[in-house]
């Protein structure tokens, strides 16, 4: 094995693994800290969008030349808005109303959502890969949720409803800026994007009543050094890991790897937060993760791939 390909590998578990444990992090601080989540979603996209846009600054790129493209910016305006912010408010309600493995695992069910989506696009019946991963992850979620017992949910309502809005949104922040990913690699575009879906909704929130420019919460030092790791590891780092293995391992291998996220959030969850993960839920979470493996061992027809060193459509993912 060369040193490039360990580099890879090792980037890829470590920044899927920063995912997970990040969604766990904020899940502790909604439980014993009392933190608004919705809140945190400024305080942690602003930070990791200016971390990125100055570790690219610094290795000499031009950050502002996505912005002299008309097309382009008008791209990464929806993408920042639509797409992370989208994204990231969806997660951090289904950690709030749910679980941060809950999140993790409806944010997996997002690769089989676009693959039915390309088949409506393109005019065909989904593909027998297609359809298959599509029923593997519906039979995961439901084994998830009600841990076998068919009937009985094990979460409430409005922790699904967000789940499945996080797995929505995941599918248009993975479709949507294809060809922005394209052109001017997934740093630049994830980096702007984070400042823009940051920005954009601290500037909606606090005029509302009872916001302010820090989210609700008990503040000490251990949440402001866990609110920082979320920051600077479980965003910034993690995005940049995951982007980075790209370079040296192919989309498939990628794909796979990412399962290491909903297995650090379950073990997190359960050595951690001390919280049960049943034995028909873990099988659930196994089909899940499984469902996306199936399409990324057979990439989906008719979406334009992205460049070798941008994230495939079954690793496109911001995190928790």
């Amino acid at each position: 094995m060369t040193n490039k390909r360990a580099f890879g590998l090792a980037a890829i578990l470590l920044g899927s693994a920063f995912f997970g444990i990040g969604g766990t992090v904020l899940e502790w601080l909604h439980t014993n800290r009392s933190f608004d989540l919705g809140g945190l979603v400024p305080l942690r996209l602003i930070p990791s969008g200016l971390l990125l846009l100055l570790y690219l600054r610094l290795r000499g790129h031009d950050l502002w030349a996505i912005w002299k493209d008309r097309s382009s910016r008008s791209g990464i305006v929806a993408y920042g808005i639509g797409g992370i912010l989208g994204m990231q408010f969806s997660f951090m309600q289904t950690v709030e109303n749910g679980s941060a493995v809950t999140a993790t695992l409806f944010q997996f069910l997002g690769p089989a959502l676009i693959a039915v989506y390309i088949a409506w696009k393109n005019r065909r019946p989904p593909f027998l890969t297609e359809w298959s991963s599509f029923l593997i992850a519906l039979a995961g979620i439901v084994l998830v949720l009600t841990n076998g017992v068919f009937g009985e949910a094990v979460f409430s309502k409005a922790g699904v409803l967000w789940g499945i809005a996080t797995a929505f949104a995941f599918a248009f922040y993975t479709v949507y800026p294809v060809r922005l990913l394209d052109r001017w690699g997934a740093l630049l575009c994830s980096g702007w994007g984070m400042l823009i879906g940051g920005v954009v909704y601290g500037g909606v929130s606090l005029p509302l009543p009872g916001t302010a420019w820090l989210p609700a919460g008990e503040y000490d030092a251990l949440s402001i050094v866990l609110i920082g790791c979320v920051i600077v590891f479980g965003t910034a780092c993690a995005f940049t890991l995951c982007a980075a293995s790209l370079k040296y391992l192919s989309p498939t291998e990628a794909g796979i790897l990412s399962g290491m996220e909903p297995l650090a959030a379950v073990i997190t969850t359960v050595l951690w937060l001390m919280k049960p993960f049943g034995l028909w839920q873990t099988a659930g979470a196994v089909l899940i993760v499984a469902s996306t493996v199936l399409l990324s061992a057979k990439p989906t027809e008719g979406l334009p791939r992205p460049a070798r060193n941008n994230p495939s459509p079954s690793t496109m993912r911001t995190g928790p």
